[in-house]
């Protein structure tokens, strides 16, 4: 009788144990895919340019005007590229993480600020400041444009 009671502790014990075990397990992977979530995150993804153009480059043309139908942008007083590139990156201020990436193709570049959360299906959007280069790859100070895309 007394050996039946002990073996009966026993096995309770053991389902206790391997419960605690799969629950401890579960709660590790949780943490853990959380974590590469997490880094994930933060870190910067590979580019798909086929090309690079240096902030610097871009900058130099900050009083150039966007006009007439290249300016799609709402709000802003300065219809010039600086102004474009200063909302971009002042809007880029207010957010935790760097949302503004620089791609280009086929001669066509666009710096772009992207205010969408990832959990976020409506309102947001981006700013796009698009503009192409010559065969030098070289900026073509009259092919600025600005674009908010709702």
């Amino acid at each position: 009788m007394g050996i039946e009671k002990n073996l009966r502790c026993w096995q309770n014990n053991q389902t206790m144990t391997n419960t605690l075990t799969k629950l401890t397990l579960v709660l590790v992977g949780i943490l853990v895919g959380w974590g590469i979530f997490w880094v994930c995150s933060y870190s910067s993804p590979k580019n798909g340019s086929d090309f690079y153009v240096e902030l610097e480059e871009i900058f130099k043309y900050s009083t150039t005007e966007i006009r007439g139908e290249a300016d799609s942008c709402e709000g802003g007083k300065s219809k010039t590229v600086g102004a474009v590139l200063g909302s971009i990156f002042q809007s880029n201020m207010k957010m935790k993480r760097n949302n503004v990436s620089l791609l280009c193709h086929d001669r066509e570049c666009g710096l772009i600020y992207d205010y969408c959360k990832p959990w976020q299906t409506q309102e947001c959007g981006s700013r796009i400041l698009r503009f192409g280069l010559n065969e030098n790859m070289k900026i073509k100070p009259d092919s600025f444009v600005c674009i908010d895309v709702p």
